[in-house]
């Protein structure tokens, strides 16, 4: 097993073995996906049982934790030291949490969720984390003095049972395109489902996913495609392109605000009443160029309501967050003006790998017409 195999598809491997019932079966899926051999598969999963993010029970794996990436402190430092996040969940909170409820945090984390409950006079919050995280957590909510009003319970949220129905549920469940993590929002909706009074509460409010056609040869060069188009070292490397276009990844930008020839909403999710079902859609949108111009992919963005009138807004127009943004590169397409960009959106669940996936078809109408070309995407924990 190489460790650039390894480090390259981390996020996509650990899905793999969270969603693989035995060992034969990950090693089958693992060859198919060209990850490399047999031997190497097992390798892998030796190393994962070592790890302790997988266990067996009999002769199946049990699956794995692929939360586990949140259980370090790096991983919550980020967080935390998004001031804007952490601010608006902060203010959201304090405005829907009244002296006397009982809330849930799905997904507890380094408890600043629970934390921000509890001073705004939360009477109980049952804090559910599935990672060692908690332990720390637990010692720092004793540490402020609010270990009596926040029990903290280790282990699937799902199988969580709740003494009494409570007057809010919470969680920051987005990914870095929103849909990335629709396990944790599924485990939101199930936890909300069977807890949430009909009176209550649910934070996140509502959420909406953005896709924005874009004029960038400079981010196209050095993080598209374009870095192949010209000799590297002397050396023709075409082929490399040709490998990337077929496999093109999802790539964590700060896109610039003037490249953006548009914005389109995909979708709105209200997170009181939906499904993590709702994460998966088609749909399509229509760009007219104004100008003769190019376009060098898409940047993908979101928002959440967390309360009424506080919103996180991820958009390039915004305030820089640790989600950043998504660029989904293609291949260069050049228009003039008043040609038509088509584009087709699917969202839907890998079913080898249980990654979310965003498929865009892509065509022009116009002078400068283009035949239909398909890009897919891996939209999880791996990015480049």
């Amino acid at each position: 097993m190489s460790v650039y195999c390894l480090s390259q598809d981390a996020g996509r491997l650990v899905a793999l073995l969270s969603n693989s019932a035995t060992e034969e079966q990950f090693v089958a899926r693992f060859v198919s996906r060209k990850y490399g051999s047999a031997s190497e598969g097992r390798r892998l999963l030796e190393w994962a049982i070592q790890s302790e993010l997988v266990q067996f029970d009999g002769p199946n794996v049990q699956p794995a934790v692929f939360t586990e990436a949140y259980s370090s402190w790096r991983s919550q430092r980020g967080m935390l030291a998004d001031e804007t996040r952490t601010r608006l969940f902060g203010q959201a909170i304090a405005a829907q949490c009244k002296p006397g409820t009982v809330a849930i945090d799905v997904g507890a984390g380094s408890g600043i969720l629970s934390l921000f409950a509890a001073r705004a006079g939360a009477r109980k919050v049952y804090a559910l984390e599935l990672t060692s995280m908690i332990e720390d957590a637990t010692q720092i909510a004793s540490d402020n003095g609010f270990s009596d009003r926040i029990t903290f319970i280790k282990g699937d949220a799902t199988k969580f049972s709740a003494p009494e129905p409570v007057d809010l549920i919470f969680s920051e469940w987005a990914g870095m395109y929103l849909i990335d993590e629709y396990r944790h929002f599924d485990a939101f909706c199930q936890v909300r489902d069977r807890y949430l009074k009909p009176s209550g509460i649910a934070l996140p409010g509502s959420a909406s996913i953005y896709i924005a056609p874009i004029d960038n040869s400079q981010l196209y060069t050095e993080r598209g495609f374009g870095f192949w188009k010209k000799p590297v070292h002397g050396f023709d490397f075409s082929v490399a392109e040709s490998r990337q276009l077929a496999a093109p990844r999802r790539i964590i930008v700060e896109a610039r605000p003037s490249s953006l020839l548009g914005e389109y909403k995909l979708r709105s999710f209200d997170c009181k009443t939906d499904q993590s079902s709702e994460f998966f859609f088609e749909t399509e949108f229509v760009h007219r160029f104004e100008a003769d111009g190019a376009c060098h992919g898409f940047i993908g963005y979101f928002d959440l309501e967390l309360a009424p009138g506080i919103v996180i807004n991820t958009s390039p127009y915004s305030k820089l967050t640790h989600w950043q943004q998504s660029y989904l590169p293609i291949e260069e397409i050049f228009a003039t003006a008043g040609d038509e960009l088509h584009v087709k959106v699917k969202t839907y669940v890998d079913p080898l790998f249980a990654s979310a996936m965003m498929e865009l078809t892509v065509s022009v109408i116009g002078s400068g017409e283009r035949a239909p070309r398909t890009y897919l995407y891996p939209i999880d924990n791996s990015y480049s």
